[in-house]
């Protein structure tokens, strides 16, 4: 398609990010731009991404102060906040822990020592990983030297790569402070560590992160010395196949001269009449417990406290009921998937459940969103939540009364603080990880925590009891967060702000 008169488009070369340009973007015709057009559409589209990424980062930091002023009228340790609004933030915005860490870690500092990179990043002139890689390069390191680092890199910033610029904060900082560098080093080798990745594929990744780079380069060397002298003996995989597969025998104990076909005793045909030997069918025992469950969370929304309940009980026991049952009314696993244990978990159940609430839920606070304060809120979606769980108890204590461990052993109200091993592997395969929305801790590595603790009532059973990770254990203790256990295997999360995530696992 030809290109339109550019007389008749607006100029948005070079022109500041914010709702204006945002506008003239949407209405621009892409399909009828010349080449030139669409490349300063891309330019513009991506001055738009970095102002809106400052906005998020400024809106947690803001956020940050307030929780800090909060912490001082409580007189909590500002860790413990700390921890409380990585928590917050990772709810919120669906992300890992981790990620929510250095979202945090970044806002403070581009409102702190690096104010003119958190500026560039506003006005569009560098994007969000060149702010992370400047923020990254200078943590450990004392603000005055911060901001030197900045005001020699950040000039050159807007047209270079990340790898690129982080070699330039490397250098810069090696030169301003030497002693902070070789500091920054050696913590970071104290925490040298191997990682496992799972990928969307199947695939996983295995990672050894913050070697020693002289041994790492060494170590390399060393692999790819062995991969090249494979590949020359007539190894038929591309070099990269060959170094993976390499490390992946090194590592389960194969001796480097065993990996040459050449060094291995040919094989010998079997003589007439022998019998072959048997293959070893043997499967490699599977980790039940280590089932995870993809964990939704959902969108922030404002409740009242009517008409939740009696919809979503009858939705809830209609789906619950289509469950078929064995003798005595026990349910039974007609069909059990992978990963599950020989009795029923109940994930079924509590995933048509999940469903259930979060949609009665999503309607009524929909029409709520704007009332009230953080603490009405609160208030609000706690006492919804409420209501819905006592409209379901009595279908709740029907099921808990018939719910097995894998041995077959009734499970419902164990007489002891500490549940039976039957319970546990129920409750961790059900669960799958830990029950916070954006954790992915295996659930065999979690507390089982009482929702309603024992000491004040709570019952030993699946209905009360769900796996946490220790940080999340903790979470729960906070005064201004609210944790509801509607259904067993269903979690209600409400934050400091109101908002409220629903946990269970997926259909």
């Amino acid at each position: 398609m030809p290109g339109l008169d550019v007389e008749e488009l607006p100029d948005i070369s070079g022109r500041l990010p914010g709702p204006a340009l945002a506008g003239e973007l949407a209405d621009l015709p892409l399909g009828g731009l010349d080449e030139h057009a669409l490349i300063e559409a891309m330019r513009a589209a991506r001055r738009l991404t970095s102002w809106a990424e400052s906005l998020e980062l400024s809106a947690i930091a803001e956020l940050d102060r307030r929780r800090s002023v909060q912490a001082d009228r409580y007189g909590a340790w500002t860790v413990e906040m700390g921890r409380a609004l990585c928590d917050e933030v990772s709810a919120a915005l669906t992300l890992s822990g981790t990620a929510a860490v250095i979202r945090l870690g970044m806002a403070t500092m581009l409102e702190g020592p690096l104010l003119e990179t958190g500026r560039a990043l506003a006005q569009g002139r560098i994007d969000a990983g060149k702010a992370r890689v400047i923020c990254d390069g200078v943590l450990g390191v004392s603000h005055d030297i911060a901001r030197k680092v900045e005001a020699l890199v950040l000039p050159d910033a807007p047209r270079l790569t990340t790898r690129q610029l982080a070699g330039r904060v490397r250098t810069a900082i090696k030169d301003a402070d030497p002693d902070a560098y070789e500091r920054r080093r050696k913590a970071a080798e104290k925490g040298r560590r191997v990682e496992l990745y799972d990928n969307p594929d199947g695939t996983a990744d295995l990672a050894a992160r913050d070697l020693p780079a002289e041994d790492a380069d060494a170590a390399y060397n060393y692999l790819n010395a062995l991969a090249n002298a494979l590949k020359a003996d007539g190894d038929q995989r591309p070099i990269d196949a060959i170094r993976a597969d390499v490390v992946l025998e090194l590592l389960r104990g194969k001796r480097p001269q065993d990996l040459f076909p050449a060094a291995a005793e040919p094989e010998q045909a079997p003589t007439p009449g022998t019998p072959a030997a048997p293959e070893d069918t043997a499967a490699a025992p599977q980790d039940t417990a280590s089932s995870a469950s993809d964990i939704p969370a959902v969108t922030s929304r404002e409740a009242d406290s009517e008409a939740a309940a009696e919809t979503a009980g009858l939705v809830a026991e209609a789906r619950a009921s289509q469950r078929p049952t064995g003798p005595g009314g026990t349910r039974r696993n007609d069909s059990p998937r992978p990963g599950r244990t020989g009795g029923d978990t109940g994930r079924e159940e509590a995933a048509a459940m999940t469903q259930a609430i979060r949609d009665e839920l999503s309607d009524l606070f929909g029409q709520t969103r704007h009332r009230g304060g953080p603490a009405e809120k609160r208030l609000l979606v706690a006492e919804a939540a409420r209501r819905i769980k006592d409209a379901l108890s009595p279908l709740k204590v029907r099921w808990c009364a018939l719910a097995v461990d894998p041995e077959g052993n009734l499970v419902h109200g164990h007489d002891a603080y500490r549940p039976p091993a039957g319970m546990r592997r129920l409750i961790q395969t059900r669960d799958g990880t830990c029950t916070f929305p954006t954790c992915n801790r295996r659930a065999a590595k979690c507390d089982l925590d009482h929702t309603i603790p024992y000491h004040k009532g709570g019952p030993t059973c699946p209905c009360n009891v769900a796996t946490l990770c220790r940080g999340h254990h903790l979470l729960k203790q906070h005064p201004d967060w609210t944790l509801i256990h509607i259904w067993p295997g269903v979690l209600l999360w409400i934050s400091p702000t109101g908002h409220w995530y629903l946990v269970g696992p997926a259909p």
